[in-house]
């Protein structure tokens, strides 16, 4: 049957017809090797090759186990690859979803990575839904949801941090060093950061920032200067809100070597909360806070007049930050996590 002169013209780009491959199977039952049915269908031989394998099942034939093509094995492979291709995109699929996410995203300043997170969490949606993190960001990049890359606060690109230490800023305290390692690695809970946020650069009203290292639960004060008698005076107010339960919550605390925190550990001096200080310079020494300010100015930008700052408005932004879903956190929100640990204690 092979034609070694066939003058016929190899059939370029062409996917094989359901006859054709009838007379592959015809002919690797009567022997033919792959080259020469390239020849006979005028094909090259990779082609007959990938439709082989593409095409064969296993067999038991006297006890062994064996490989044999079916043309209508093929086909249907053939026919159901062909399908997917022209199947609609996911896009169209995940209204509901994408509905949903514009919604958390411009409303809730949720970030997308939250936003598909808390729905896997929830069981809101079923994977065919729904979209991962990935490509829910490159919708947004193709302008296909409501919201915009500018209404994401938190996309941004970051330069690394320089890890050197500058020595012409004193340190007030304790040093960071000092901190032992069941802090540094987060296994154990009541460790805080604390850091003031400016709302313009006259000083005039700033929040005071707490976040606990484990669960992230955010405490926001806001004060009427960046002095240390207004953080003292805030610490002391604390003290009377949590009561017996404030040395838990607070075993210890971390601070940079701003002057508004001079008198921090003074503030302790009465209870067993250890004070440390980072080192100068060294803000990502206190990464949980910095993150948290961050997330702070999706709400409060820089530059907002103090006077429209209310102590309600810092409330809902307190509450916002707790009851967010956090990917570290497994998509729990810290209020959930900070329970956990305060219940089982007072149990």
């Amino acid at each position: 049957m092979a034609q070694t002169d066939s003058n016929t013209s190899k059939n370029k780009f062409k996917h094989l017809l359901f006859h054709q491959r009838t007379l592959i199977e015809f002919m690797v039952r009567n022997g033919y090797k792959p080259a020469a049915i390239a020849r006979e269908l005028g094909v090259n031989r990779s082609t007959v090759s990938r439709e082989l394998k593409r095409g064969s099942v296993k067999q038991i034939i006297a006890g062994k186990t064996v490989l044999k093509y079916f043309a209508e094995t093929a086909q249907e492979i053939t026919d159901r690859k062909k399908a997917n291709v022209w199947r609609k995109p996911k896009f169209l699929n995940c209204s509901e979803f994408l509905s949903h996410a514009d919604k958390l995203m411009k409303e809730e300043k949720y970030s997308p990575d939250a936003v598909v997170g808390q729905a896997k969490d929830l069981d809101l949606f079923s994977p065919q839904e729904m979209v991962c993190t990935n490509t829910l960001y490159r919708y947004i990049d193709a302008d296909l949801l409501m919201t915009r890359n500018i209404d994401l606060v938190s996309k941004m690109s970051r330069k690394p941090k320089n890890t050197h230490t500058r020595t012409n800023k004193r340190i007030l305290g304790k040093s960071i060093d000092e901190r032992p390692e069941e802090i540094n690695d987060r296994s154990v809970f009541g460790h805080r950061e604390i850091d003031c946020v400016l709302l313009k650069k006259t000083k005039e009203k700033v929040l005071l920032t707490m976040i606990e290292r484990v669960s992230r639960h955010s405490i926001i004060r806001l004060i009427e200067s960046k002095t240390a008698a207004c953080v003292s005076q805030a610490i002391r107010a604390l003290q009377k809100e949590y009561g017996t339960s404030f040395e838990t919550v607070f075993q210890s605390i971390t601070s940079d070597n701003g002057s508004e925190f001079a008198d921090l550990t003074s503030c302790f001096e009465h209870t067993a909360t250890e004070v440390y200080y980072a080192h100068p310079f060294s803000s990502w020494e206190r990464g949980a806070n910095e993150q948290n300010n961050g997330m702070i100015r999706r709400f409060i930008p820089k530059g907002i007049d103090p006077q429209s700052v209310t102590p309600e408005m810092v409330r809902r932004v307190e509450s916002w930050l707790n009851h967010y879903p956090r990917k570290v956190l497994g998509y729990a929100s810290s209020f959930d996590v900070f329970y956990q640990y305060t219940s089982s204690h007072a149990a």
